[in-house]
Formats: structure tokens, C-alpha cells, sequence
């Protein structure tokens, strides 16, 4: 039995030795979804759309990229007196893949309309091809909101 090990450990050495080394792929990605705003946020306004784009790179299991975001929810009364709410967000994340699914954290500063400041949100996604899945929701002050959209990686 030890001779099999030590014959499949040395059939392996030169693989390791000449295999090429794993190099980070830059990426670019565009998503478009649904967003739920819940809590206070929920009372006042409607589900909407949120729009985010990221660039990052890739290195087998890890992703890094900086994103930027527009979401949008309509007033949920036609007679009050509240505008639409336009929030952007600038931030960066990250992502541990496992196969087609991965995991991640996302810091950004958000601004234009609602509460200003830096916020978080994990996240949860699927890819298959270029196409990703993925789920997100903000977990810090006031105004909290669950979305979902599809992406186009390239």
C-alpha cells in the first residue's frame, strides 16, 4: 500500500513542477433586478429596480471588484407628497467562489436621496456561462432592502 501512494505521489510531482500558474482574469459585469424595501422604508415606498455595475478580477477561488448602483422605489401612495427614491452607491467587495455559487461582502457609500453614509450588504449568487444570479440586501440603518437581479459578465 505504501508503494501506491508513494508511486501516485511521484506521478503527480510533475504536474505540480510544470502546471501553469493561476492568473487573475479581469472582469467587467452589468445586472439589472428587483428591489424590495422593508421595515419603515417598506411602508413608504414600492417595489423598484436596481442597476449595478462592477470591475474585478478573479484569482480560482476569490473575486475583488469595486461596484457602483442605482436603486429606485416608487412612492407607495399616489396622493402623498414624497418623491421617488433615488439611491446611488459607490463601494467595493468581495466575493469566495465555490464552483458555480459563491458568497460574499459588499461596503459602499451611499448618497442622493434617503440616508447618506457608508452601509453593507452581503450577498449570494449564481453563475452559469456569463450569465450571473444574485441576491443581496442592506443590512444597516434606517433604510434596508432586499434585491435580486440578473447579470451579464464579460
Amino acid at each position: 500500500m505504501k508503494s501506491v501512494r508513494r508511486a501516485g505521489f511521484l506521478a503527480l510531482v510533475p504536474f505540480a513542477l510544470f502546471a501553469p500558474g493561476a492568473q487573475a482574469q479581469t472582469y467587467g459585469s452589468i445586472g439589472f433586478g428587483a428591489a424590495k424595501p422593508v421595515s419603515d422604508l417598506g411602508d413608504l415606498y414600492n417595489t423598484g429596480y436596481t442597476v449595478r455595475g462592477q470591475v474585478g478580477f478573479s484569482l480560482v477561488f476569490l473575486d475583488a471588484h469595486i461596484q457602483t448602483g442605482w436603486t429606485n422605489f416608487p412612492v407607495a401612495s399616489k396622493g402623498s407628497d414624497l418623491d421617488n427614491l433615488n439611491i446611488y452607491h459607490a463601494g467595493a467587495g468581495a466575493r469566495l467562489g465555490l464552483g458555480f455559487i459563491w458568497v460574499g461582502a459588499n461596503g459602499a457609500y451611499f448618497f442622493g436621496d434617503g440616508d447618506q453614509g457608508i452601509g453593507w450588504f452581503p450577498e449570494l449568487g449564481l453563475k452559469f456561462w456569463k450569465v450571473e444570479g444574485v441576491v443581496d440586501f442592506r443590512i444597516d440603518g434606517d433604510e434596508k432592502w432586499g434585491a435580486a437581479r440578473v447579470g451579464l459578465r464579460f
